[in-house]
Parts: structure tokens; sequence; C-alpha cells
């Protein structure tokens, strides 16, 4: 009899120690898992997507001091169509506007529309999901009517759009950032 208490008693530890191991595992690769979603999250969409946004940051910084600006609703400088002439070169402005739009930003744009469509599943906040709705729209409005503009010689100053999403650089900036700690610490790289 003692035998069979002491093989049960043995048995019942047995099973506890392999639960216990099953449920650590469970874990660790529960946690690797997240850690490599992160890390996908951060490489594939995050990463790429803030390095268009400064990108083409610069780029605007570069258009306002060559281009007449004013101070938007929103505290910012924004470059100002309704005082386009030309400069003490003789160039236009608007042909300036033009150039900064063609050559950088419809180019970057396209990435970014590119980017967004292939990766939004990524997209971790509904915050950022409503800025990316915004830029969407504010990307297709401009070039919509830019094509009209340069294949149809019509303007459109008549037409508005709620513009580049504020904030959205800052966001993707945030977001980027608490991911990559979270990364980091499910790594165990900190």
């Amino acid at each position: 009899m003692d035998g069979l208490i002491g093989a049960l008693i043995g048995g019942f530890f047995t099973a506890i120690v392999t639960y216990l191991g099953w449920k650590r595992a469970s874990e660790e690769t529960a946690k690797n898992n997240m850690a490599q979603y992160r890390k996908n999250q951060i490489d594939e969409f995050y990463g790429p997507l803030l390095g268009y946004l400064r990108y083409s940051q610069e780029i605007f910084d570069i258009a306002r001091q060559k281009l007449p600006t004013k101070e938007g609703e929103d505290g910012l400088l924004h470059v100002d169509t309704s005082q386009f002439s030309r400069t003490r070169n003789g160039i236009e402005h608007s042909k300036i506007w033009d150039f900064f739009h063609t050559q950088y930003f419809m180019r970057i744009n396209s990435d970014v529309v590119r980017l967004l469509n292939q990766k939004r599943y990524y997209a971790e906040t509904p915050d950022l999901n409503e800025i990316i709705d915004a830029f969407l729209d504010h990307e297709s409005h401009g070039n919509c009517l830019h094509n009209m503009w340069t294949h149809l010689n019509e303007p459109s100053d008549e037409i508005t759009d709620n513009g580049y999403p504020k904030g959205f650089e800052e966001l993707v900036a945030k977001e980027y950032g608490e991911l990559n700690r979270e990364y980091r610490t499910l790594s165990g790289i900190c």
C-alpha cells in the first residue's frame, strides 16, 4: 500500500511539474511572439512611415524658406499661395511650389500611401487610424486637383480640403517610441 501511495504522490508531483513547465513555455512563446510582432510593426510600418514623414517635413521647411508664408489657425507657418508673385530672380512662386510638389511631395506621399495601403493593419491606435484617414483624404484631394491643373490648366483655388493632418509625425513618433520600448522590454534588450 505504501508503494501505491508513493506512486500516486510521485505521479501528482510529476503532473504539477509538467504543467508548470508547459505553462512557462507557453508564456515564453507568447512573449516571444509579441516581441516579434512589435519588431515587425517597427521595421515594416512605424519606422518607414516616420522616416517618410520626417523627410517630407525637411523638404517643407526648405519650401517655406523659398515661398511666402503665413501663420495658420494651428499656430504653424504655412505656404501662403495668396501672396505668390515672383522671386527676386524673376521666377514665379507658383513654379517653385509646383517644383516642390511634383519633385518631392507627390513622390513621398505616393510612397506613404503605398505603405499605408499595404501595412495599415499595424496601426496601433484609433487616433492614428483617424489621422491616416485624414492624410489619405488630403492626398487624394491634392493629387486630383494637381492633375487637373497640370493637364487641363484648370485652377481649383475655390476647392479646399482640411489640409495636411496636424500632429501626424508627432503621433507616429510617439507610438514608434512606445512600441520600441515595449519590444526592448519583451526581448530583454533593456
